[in-house]
């Protein structure tokens, strides 16, 4: 039988980034993915073994409905990129616009060509830097955070300066979102 991987409460507006392990990816708005029936909806097509990979919400910007930010949204910058890693340590960054809002679901784009045996471990929007925090050798938390110079900033260049080694060895690994310098 199916059982709950992940879970999202939110307004029914949010965005948020929905990937696979095997590297393909969407946007979906929340109130696409909802169903009145009591089995649920058929939302995301997944390869032979991938597995979901954990949700991100992408920042709009905007207030939420009633014009309260709840502990999930933030106002402020928008999200403007994308960041994906894989279990390999392969850290990839591109523009959010790259990657389609997908109303009915499905399998959606490739975020990252995986070399065999690697897989997406995660991907978050971002608006100005990001943190990726892993278990390295002997199961030993490690973590390296990567911003966008002021530089990159004005000229819409994806590329990151990255500071520490942002190698990541097996789950867990999560890309964590940093509201400025990392």
């Amino acid at each position: 039988g199916s059982q709950p991987v992940h879970y999202f409460a939110g307004p029914a507006s949010a965005t948020l980034l929905l990937c696979a392990s095997s590297g393909h990816g969407f946007l979906a708005q929340v109130e696409h993915m909802l169903s009145r029936h009591k089995g649920g909806k058929s939302f995301i097509t997944l390869a032979e073994g991938a597995r979901i990979c954990r949700p991100a919400l992408v920042h709009t910007g905007e207030a939420p409905a009633g014009g309260q930010a709840s502990s999930g949204q933030t106002t402020g910058a928008a999200d403007t990129h994308v960041a994906c890693i894989s279990t390999g340590g392969r850290l990839l960054t591109f523009a959010l616009e790259e990657i389609r809002l997908m109303e009915k679901g499905g399998r959606g784009l490739t975020l990252i060509a995986l070399e065999k045996g690697d897989a997406l471990a995660g991907a978050a929007s971002y608006a100005r830097g990001i943190r990726v925090t892993g278990t390295g050798r002997g199961g030993k938390a490690r973590g390296g955070g990567a911003n966008r110079s002021d530089e990159q900033e004005e000229a819409g260049d994806g590329a990151f300066f990255a500071s520490g080694a942002l190698k990541a060895r097996s789950p867990p690994l999560s890309l964590a979102l940093v509201g400025g310098e990392c």
